[in-house]
């Protein structure tokens, strides 16, 4: 069973065969979520991120992660536990827990740096990526969004140097995979 509150927001009851019912609140109005996790590249690097995408309920939102910071992207942390509040105009919410945790099996974004590096990073919307001369026939270079989504890709990379002009994509997180053999090289970038 449920009812909206004097905001519109989503309010449950939920029926319980022993005592009637426990009531279970869901302020979230419609409010859905996206989270993109980029882990530290070792456990005692705070270069790791988080971004939010919040969709459904009133637009516009505005966030409140338990560190004080109160944009969507929370940059440059440890490993830990985040709670992030994502609140619509309305003043429905949706709370998010996200674990952020160092993959020691994967290779980092330090052997990423050894490969290729991105600048300025974060950028207004030119980027300049700078390959060594590792950067093979066999090497593809791909950028995605939050979504997990190809933005921008480019097969057989012959180059030292590449520029792009990104300022036409939305501000925020992007993941650029630098595709050689069977590696995969990972670095974030973020556009302002």
């Amino acid at each position: 069973m449920g009812a909206f509150d004097h905001n519109g927001c989503v309010q449950f009851c939920l029926l319980d065969g022993r005592s009637f019912f426990n009531q279970y609140s869901d302020h979230s109005g419609g409010i859905s979520i996206t989270t993109t996790i980029v882990p530290p590249t070792s456990a005692s690097n705070n270069d790791g991120s988080a971004e939010i995408i919040a969709s459904g309920g009133v637009a516009p939102y505005t966030y409140s992660w338990n560190t004080g910071e109160t944009s969507s992207i929370l940059d440059r942390v440890d490993n830990g536990i985040y709670v992030v509040r994502i609140e619509d105009s309305r003043g429905c919410y949706y709370d998010e827990t996200v674990e952020i945790d160092h993959l020691s099996s994967v290779l980092t974004s330090e052997d990423a740096q050894k490969v290729f590096s991105i600048f300025p990073n974060p950028s207004n919307g030119k980027v300049n990526f700078t390959f060594t001369s590792a950067v093979a026939v066999e090497s593809d270079l791909i950028i995605r969004n939050t979504l997990g989504q190809i933005v921008y890709q480019t097969p057989n990379l012959w180059d030292q140097n590449l520029t792009l002009d990104m300022s036409e994509m939305s501000a925020g997180l992007y993941l650029v995979e630098l595709h050689q053999a069977d590696q995969v090289y990972t670095q974030k970038l973020i556009l302002r």
